[in-house]
């Protein structure tokens, strides 16, 4: 439904009742787009709220291995990506690299992940897992996979792999990929 604001004595373009009871500004609705689903049932709003509550879960289900949810896409990438630089790293995770940087420091000082120098530009570093590093990130991957059953378990396993795809497919195309 497409809201408007119009004042006492204004028209306003086809398709627009015009609620004026007062002087006071009051709300008019589009007809055309009435049949129209609502804003909180768009995919929009309910990709977002899906990403807050899966991550929040995957955060919680991260505490007892000592790591966030940001923590593991980023051991994630290092690992994917063979030890990605620290800006490479922050572009992969659409984060400012300041916040790539604190990440990396939290880790290192967890004994997680070490800071190796690139072999082709020494002002550069790679980022790569200690044995630790890889066994925290193993359990990290099965925690993550029961809370996206959990989270998806209303759906087959036909349809969630669909959903996969589906996403995967969208962010390719909004990401370059």
């Amino acid at each position: 439904m497409v809201v408007g604001l119009v004042g006492h004595g204004r028209t306003a373009p086809s398709g627009i009742e015009i609620v004026d009871k007062t002087d006071d500004r009051r709300v008019a609705y589009c007809d055309a787009v009435a049949n129209e689903p609502g804003v909180t049932t768009s995919a929009a709003n309910l990709l977002m709220k899906a990403g807050m509550l899966i991550g929040r879960a995957i955060d919680d289900a991260l505490v007892p291995l000592g790591i966030s949810g940001r923590q593991f896409f980023l051991l994630s990438i290092a690992v994917e990506h063979h030890s990605d630089s620290q800006l490479e790293i922050s572009r992969r995770m659409h984060l400012d690299p300041t916040i790539v940087v604190s990440l990396v420091d939290e880790l290192e000082q967890a004994g997680l992940v070490e800071r190796r120098r690139h072999p082709d530009d020494r002002r550069r570093y790679q980022i790569a897992l200690t044995a630790a590093g890889r066994k925290v990130h193993r359990s990290a991957i099965r925690a993550a996979a029961g809370v996206e059953r959990s989270f998806l378990g209303e759906l087959s396993a036909a349809e969630r792999e669909r959903l996969r795809g589906d996403l995967e497919r969208v962010m390719a195309a909004k990401l370059g990929a």
